[in-house]
């Protein structure tokens, strides 16, 4: 979700922005690609935190409810 936030946010600021590409020429295509290839890494790497916080709070709740907890003979 975040990365469809990212890139729409991106796309809408390059096609708005009336100064990029002259600030860039005919470089512009290749910034604005380096630009969401950034933007795509924040979002993954933001989706991975986000995912091992819950795995991290799911392991924690069936570990105080003895879900997890192994049984020696």
């Amino acid at each position: 979700m975040l990365w469809l936030l990212f890139s729409g946010g991106l796309a809408l600021y390059l096609a708005l922005s009336s100064t990029f590409g002259g600030t860039y020429g005919p470089l512009a295509g290749l910034i604005g690609f380096l630009i969401w290839a950034q933007l795509t890494g924040l979002a993954v790497l933001a989706g991975l935190a986000i995912a091992a916080q819950l795995e991290a709070t799911a392991a924690a709740t069936r570990t105080r409810a003895g879900q997890d907890v192994p049984h020696h003979v």
